[in-house]
């Protein structure tokens, strides 16, 4: 998992703010963390994905609401 691995590096959560991403890069981001989750070997790099997985998606569904 390189990019937890940069977060924990970075002392960063996956409570990142993604109001300023468009939202065919939201879209895009979400496909690449499901792509690291289905290749991911450890429960909980899987369940961290899965939260920050659940935080984008929040967001484009949101933008897709107004």
């Amino acid at each position: 998992m390189h990019r937890l691995k940069v977060m924990e590096q970075l002392g960063m959560d996956d409570d990142h703010n993604y109001g300023g991403w468009l939202i065919e890069d939201l879209k895009e981001h979400y496909k690449d963390l499901m792509k690291q989750r289905d290749h991911s070997e450890m429960y909980s790099d899987r369940a961290e994905l899965n939260n920050i997985m659940l935080n984008v998606l929040r967001e484009i569904q949101s933008r897709e609401r107004n």
